[in-house]
């Protein structure tokens, strides 16, 4: 299956979404836009905290350094807003992809990060990722 049309197409084709990855569970790459900074460590950490719920809203999300406040956890999505000023924040790479919200969907085989910019509202963009992985899983991912 080729999962770079996912992202292309149904993510960042939207206008609604700015940079995404779909990644294994176990934290490998299956398809990413361009200059999307998330490490396998990152994705790992994102997976753990579906089935730790608690750990995530205290410790933060981090995508490619850059630390994102986790201000929702469900069962199957987070969500994540950048928050400046913060101390780790200022000394590492100050969000280079200007990404305003983080969204993380869990699908049974795979997890959809996407992030956006301020100009969209969560409201609008959070459907598009919820979309996207409940087609994943109906067609078995």
């Amino acid at each position: 299956m080729s999962w770079q049309p996912y992202i292309d197409s149904n993510l960042i084709g939207t206008g609604k979404i700015a940079h995404a990855g779909i990644y294994g569970l176990d934290g490998g790459v299956w398809a990413i836009s361009p200059n999307f900074p998330a490490t396998r460590e990152e994705v790992l950490d994102i997976v753990k905290g579906f089935s730790e719920t608690s750990d995530l809203p205290s410790k933060g999300l981090r995508i490619g350094g850059t630390k994102f406040m986790v201000s929702r956890v469900e069962d199957t999505f987070v969500f994540s807003k950048y928050r400046v000023p913060s101390e780790e924040n200022q000394t590492a790479n100050n969000n280079p992809l200007k990404l305003d919200t983080i969204m993380c969907a869990k699908a049974n085989k795979c997890i959809i990060i996407a992030g956006t910019i301020d100009t969209v509202t969560p409201a609008s963009a959070r459907p598009i990722v919820e979309n996207l992985r409940d087609y994943l899983v109906s067609v078995g991912y």
